[in-house]
């Protein structure tokens, strides 16, 4: 097993991040929403509570990790929210992977601070 400085140290480093307001996020894919990010190009609005965020340059292989936090409450409904990272073969590339939003309810919402980082 190796230790994360030997993991650096090989290569497998944060490779992009991302903060971005997902209440202001457009489709087409834009800059329209981020604060700020690294490795990243663009984020698309999938639909409400959907985001997909573009990598500046694609990814060699599918073998890359997503960490994903939020604020706890989304932008519209005050509800406590949770993000999960869809792994789906259509919703996970080289060029983007898909980030969802749901309230505590089950419901999808839009969330007014997305954090990712991108680890390979």
């Amino acid at each position: 097993m190796s230790n994360a400085r030997d993991i650096s140290d090989s290569g497998h480093q944060l490779v992009a991040w991302i903060n971005f307001n997902g209440a202001q996020v457009t489709n087409p894919a834009s800059t329209t929403g981020i604060r700020q990010s690294f490795g990243v190009s663009s984020v698309l609005d999938g639909g409400v509570g959907e985001y997909d965020v573009y990598f500046e340059n694609a990814m060699p292989d599918l073998n890359y990790c997503v960490v994903a936090g939020q604020n706890s409450t989304t932008y519209t409904t005050g509800q406590r929210t949770h993000q999960y990272y869809s792994e789906s073969h259509n919703d996970y590339t080289t060029t983007f992977f898909r980030i969802n939003c749901k309230t505590e309810l089950g419901v999808v919402a839009d969330t007014q601070t997305v954090n990712v980082a991108v680890f390979r």
